[in-house]
């Protein structure tokens, strides 16, 4: 079969698409003076729908069997489908969240699902490139396209406000591959010295565009992410101390570089988590530029109602980050509590928090517990336990899949961190791909579950 045949029918192709393509889209629009149009999202992801559907119908007896993994995960997405139906006249949101079920949840999975060793290679060689060209496109677009507003925060780039948190996922994500690549050359698929070279440059600029571009739950969430693939990676520890080091200092140089605005936006972290969220420490900082704390906007959102509520303050005031998400987070608990059985409804979260309507707790886990009771945040918890577990065991018990299950595993701790401070699990695109994977994996070192209609779902 013709090569290029093979990566379109490859799940990686228009998973890393869907996962980190559409920030691509925005940057080029920009860059050729044009606006983004919303039409324009959604025959994007209509075309990956049509693209993962073909993937699914030519690689369908290449599934192997059922495993819990995808039990759970069914019963979760009609969980979730039937929470929507029962709350669809409640609000707007219902019916828009309910549109990114197919493409961000559904869709992803299904993906993953398909994922064999040749797609993991692909993915591996294409993601640093994905990070390379975001990085030029940046460039590009901090200097043929200035912003003309003041930078108070961070700097935005494509004409977006929440482009920041799209860069960082991409950013990151690709440093983890290249810590795999950097750590393990001998095992990285078409790795040479050319490409060992190219994975240690990559890392230190990557590095520093991470620190710059400013999303602080994103550098933090990958500093810890590689920590761990160090120590899931066998290999010399001279080398992996080497890079630590060599991180250390593209980390150093990124902060020196940083305006006098962004080095204080990251020196905030110390005194914005308070004990008092309404003691909001005098920046300087406008409500406009407020809104990039957080994707959702809450600053705009809260109700006119609410705005005098000591407990909704820092939302009001929407510039304090940290003290917003423990509002959220704290309402999330609280309805939980409240609301055990069932929940306040898919998508509700906003009409019982400060936030107002299509806010929601940026915590998946939160949102599903608050939102669908303890069914729905149970089976989310127990999707994740049984993928890590899944990742670990592949890595663990086969050294043929141990180097490729040991960068999974790195990626979905990561991107479970992000869910846990950026993220709706409507929205949880990279998480569910990953849990397909997982399941997949399973399959893969496990012989018995090999396509055999006979065979009943294994955990």
């Amino acid at each position: 079969m013709n090569r290029y045949l093979v990566r379109l029918l490859s799940p990686a192709a228009p998973a890393l698409l869907l996962l980190f393509g559409l920030v691509f889209g925005f940057a080029f629009a920009h860059l050729a003076g044009m606006k983004w149009s919303p039409i324009a999202t959604r025959l994007y992801y209509l075309s990956l729908l049509f693209w993962g559907g073909a993937i699914l119908v030519c690689r369908w007896k290449r599934r192997g069997q059922l495993v819990i993994s995808d039990s759970i995960f069914l019963t979760f997405v009609l969980l979730v489908a039937g929470s929507l139906a029962v709350h669809w006249e409640a609000s707007a949101a219902v019916a828009y969240y309910a549109k990114m079920l197919p493409f961000l949840v559904l869709l992803p999975y299904v993906l993953g699902r398909l994922v064999d060793a040749s797609d993991f290679s692909f993915f591996v060689r294409a993601l640093p490139w994905l990070g390379f060209l975001l990085l030029l496109l940046c460039v590009a677009d901090f200097w043929l396209v200035p912003n003309p507003e003041e930078v108070l925060e961070r700097w935005t780039f494509f004409g977006l406000n929440h482009t920041p948190l799209l860069i960082a996922q991409v950013l990151s994500a690709a440093m983890l591959v290249q810590v795999h690549i950097a750590l393990r050359p001998e095992v990285a698929p078409g790795s040479g010295a050319g490409n060992h070279v190219i994975a240690w440059a990559g890392l230190g600029l990557m590095a520093i565009g991470l620190v710059m571009i400013a999303a602080r739950g994103s550098l933090i969430g990958a500093a810890l992410t590689m920590t761990l693939l160090m120590f899931l990676i066998p290999g010399s520890w001279r080398r992996k101390i080497l890079l630590v080091v060599y991180l250390a200092i593209a980390t150093v140089v990124a902060f020196n570089l940083l305006p006098a605005q962004q080095s204080e936006f990251y020196s905030r972290l110390k005194t914005l988590a308070s004990s008092d969220p309404t003691q909001i420490p005098n920046t300087g900082v406008e409500g406009r530029a407020a809104v990039s704390a957080l994707p959702s906007g809450v600053s705009d959102s809260v109700p006119v109602t609410r705005r005098d509520d000591p407990r909704c303050q820092s939302l009001a005031a929407g510039f304090n980050s940290v003290a917003i998400r423990r509002v959220l987070y704290q309402e999330a608990i609280a309805l939980s509590i409240q609301y055990p059985l069932a929940g306040v409804g898919a998508s509700n979260f906003g009409k019982h928090s400060c936030g107002g309507e299509g806010v929601y707790p940026h915590s998946t886990v939160l949102q599903a517990f608050a939102e669908l009771g303890v069914a729905g945040g149970s089976l989310l918890l127990t999707l994740i336990a049984i993928s890590l577990l899944n990742f670990w065991r592949a890595h663990a018990s086969s050294p043929a899949t141990a180097s490729e299950a040991a960068l999974w595993l790195a990626l979905l701790v990561f991107f479970t961190l992000s869910d846990q401070i950026y993220g709706s699990y409507f929205m949880a695109a990279a998480s569910f791909f990953l849990f397909g994977v997982a399941a997949s994996l399973r399959v893969r070192y496990t012989p018995s579950l090999k396509y055999n209609e006979h065979v009943k779902p294994t955990p």
